[in-house]
């Protein structure tokens, strides 16, 4: 298939949040792009070169970068699309000169390679969660919210701070099989062997697998995995903490909670007070 030039209208940031479950054919912008993946793992190609990308890393791409994608198996990012000329103006003010830095100006200029970057495992879900806030605050609109365009600005300074560059390894197939399962999935009963027949493997080797790809159990995995959609529930519905614990598959909120707890340290009723603070507070 011949690669896809996008035309899109001129504007100096955009924040969309996309679930890719197909792969994506080559396609170039005339913007600049960060991309954050949110859930699930993928690979971007350009210039003949690979790039892995797992749950919370992110890359920077050149403007007019001809670019696919091939999701493992599904993937959701937030990609903010920049004018590089308003880019360029941003990077006049910024005094660091580290390879964060670098590659955005070779953004702007379109030329160099995809930099990938991997934040630390504290910062990760803040990212993760910022970027989908940005994501659901944007609009078509012509003339962007001047708040909306400095939350914006201040989320793609810190990343200078949180990431460094780095290479993602690409967890085991079994492993990113059984997670998306779950992730499509997350009220569903799961149990063990119903995950083994997934992967093919005997419980104690997929415990293994987990362990060894993932750093926790399959059912730990489910949990983290529960939390997280719990979390974005508690901040995007008026919904209560029994109906949202249910749509991921906990009866009792009581459990819901203590499981929240020991996560995030935090209860439900306690994130969406302090989430929808901090939403308020930034845009």
């Amino acid at each position: 298939m011949l690669p896809q030039i996008a035309g899109t209208r001129t504007r100096a940031v955009r924040v969309i949040r996309v679930r890719h479950s197909r792969s994506v054919d080559p396609i170039s912008y005339p913007q600049a792009k960060v991309v954050v993946v949110t859930a699930g793992w993928t690979t971007l190609e350009h210039r003949e070169c690979s790039t892995a990308l797992a749950e919370g890393d992110i890359a920077i791409l050149p403007a007019r970068a001809l670019v696919s994608g091939e999701p493992l198996p599904i993937a959701e990012t937030v990609t903010f699309y920049l004018d590089p000329s308003f880019l360029e103006q941003q990077l006049a003010w910024t005094r660091t000169t580290a390879p964060v830095t670098a590659a955005f100006q070779a953004a702007v200029e379109g030329t160099g390679p995809i930099l990938s970057l991997r934040p630390s495992k504290v910062e990760r879900r803040t990212l993760i969660s910022d970027a989908r806030s940005l994501a659901s605050c944007d609009t078509p609109a012509a003339n962007i919210d001047l708040a909306f365009l400095g939350a914006t600005l201040g989320f793609l300074a810190r990343i200078d701070r949180v990431v460094s560059p780095s290479t993602s390894i690409m967890p085991r197939s079994e492993a990113r099989v059984v997670t998306t399962a779950l992730r499509l999935d997350l009220a569903r009963r799961w149990r063990v062997a119903d995950l083994s027949r997934l992967a093919n493997l005997s419980g104690s080797q997929l415990t293994r697998v987990f362990h060894t790809e993932l750093g926790a159990s399959p059912m730990q995995v489910l949990a983290r995995l529960r939390v997280e959609r719990l979390a974005e529930l508690l901040l995007t519905t008026s919904w209560t903490v029994q109906r949202c614990a249910e749509a991921v598959g906990w009866v009792d909120p009581c459990y819901a909670t203590r499981i929240m707890k020991r996560i995030y340290g935090i209860t439900p009723s306690e994130y969406r007070k302090a989430a929808r603070s901090h939403t308020r507070t930034r845009f």
